[in-house]
């Protein structure tokens, strides 16, 4: 049923016709989905794993819904490891690489028992063949991203490349059919490719090889990040704030530095937000993490940049502006026509609006850009 709109139910009753309102169905956002390959340079089986991945996102490359981190965990440490993958990898019970978490959620793959770790090669098949049976031909990934998720997440970052430090708002709407007693988002730094060691076992390695979207740090507070607690309109927001290092010291348990500090390609790297339910007891049963599943995520190009849906190409015409007075827009300049938006996305009237930034989509030419608004 579309939301806003009501059905009628039509029954003949006393010799009259009754029309009985449904209520309006619950409001619903984008939905993210996340890969997390657990792998390591001296695992001779994870380049499959993650030739696999590649075949998955084929085409979803720039879907900021789609997260794809690899955690240099659960293996020997490498020059590629973060404490915090360390420590989500035996949290989750991963012992050894490659293995595969879809959303951290239970996923019956090749058999009617759900598990938490999967194969990559595995899901990958899993992931084609199941477009044969969907109506729309979709693969597991593209209906998975055709679902609607209970709480929003978005991200707005800016980076000053001159002087690495970086600043990222996180924030999101919980909607009314949200069930998890304990939402928490953790957002990290990835970056899309390193060329680095890889061994591919029996004497074989490359040191030209690509890893695929390796974890370079944390910015949450520990590895299963930060509570989020909502405001009186459902309404919650996080700031992180951290100076982008030009390179990373791996991590090692006992304290040992495994070779010597790792660049960070500042031009690769994005922020993702995970929003999921932090609940940190151990069920019964090895396949018992059915409690801890992600509820939405995004990821950001580092830069100025938003994941806003709202968001369009910027326009040419560099002579349009728009401000506020006396809580009206106002645009200034060629301007064909404009739209305002709240901060949930949603599309409001330009006049008396309340104190709160808002986003304006300038029309120019065919053309449209975003533009950030002060309303005092």
């Amino acid at each position: 049923m579309a939301m806003g709109k009501f059905r009628f139910l039509k029954s003949l009753m006393a010799g009259m016709l009754l029309a009985v309102p449904v209520i309006a169905q619950a409001q619903t956002f984008e939905r993210g989905v996340v890969l997390e390959l657990f792998t390591g340079q001296g695992c001779s089986g994870c380049p499959g794993a993650a030739s696999a991945l590649v075949e998955i996102v084929e085409g979803q490359e720039d879907n900021d819904r789609l997260v794809w981190m690899s955690h240099h965990a659960g293996y020997k440490h490498d020059s590629l490891t973060v404490k915090e993958s360390v420590d989500l990898a035996g949290f989750l019970g991963i012992y050894e690489a490659p293995k595969l978490v879809y959303n951290r959620s239970l996923l019956a793959v090749n058999s009617r028992i759900p598990e938490l770790l999967q194969r990559a090669t595995e899901f990958s098949s899993y992931n084609t063949r199941f477009a044969q049976y969907d109506p729309e031909g979709r693969t597991f990934i593209e209906a998975q991203l055709d679902e609607r998720a209970d709480i929003s997440v978005d991200i707005d970052v800016t980076y000053d490349e001159a002087t690495r430090m970086m600043k990222a708002r996180v924030y999101g709407q919980r909607g009314a059919g949200l069930d998890a007693p304990s939402p928490a988002v953790s957002v990290w730094l990835t970056q899309d490719i390193f060329v680095g060691f890889q061994s591919f076992g029996a004497m074989q390695f490359d040191t030209l090889y690509q890893h695929h979207n390796p974890v370079r740090m944390s910015l949450s507070a520990d590895y299963l990040g930060d509570g989020i607690v909502f405001d009186n309109d459902g309404k919650w927001e996080m700031t992180y704030e951290c100076h982008v290092p030009e390179t990373v010291e791996p991590y090692d348990a006992y304290g040992v530095i495994i070779g010597a500090q790792v660049p960070v390609d500042d031009s690769q790297l994005h922020v993702a937000a995970i929003v999921y339910n932090r609940d940190e007891t151990t069920p019964p049963g090895k396949n018992g993490r059915e409690n801890i599943g992600v509820l939405n995520a995004v990821k950001c190009k580092l830069g100025n940049n938003s994941t806003s849906a709202i968001v369009a190409p910027a326009a040419e015409d560099g002579t349009v502006s728009a401000y506020a007075v006396d809580g009206r827009i106002v645009v200034d300049g060629g301007c064909d026509a404009f739209e305002v938006y709240n901060l949930a996305g949603q599309m409001v009237d330009g006049d008396n609006l309340q104190r709160g930034i808002y986003l304006v989509r300038v029309i120019s030419d065919g053309a449209s850009r975003m533009v950030k608004v002060m309303v005092d």
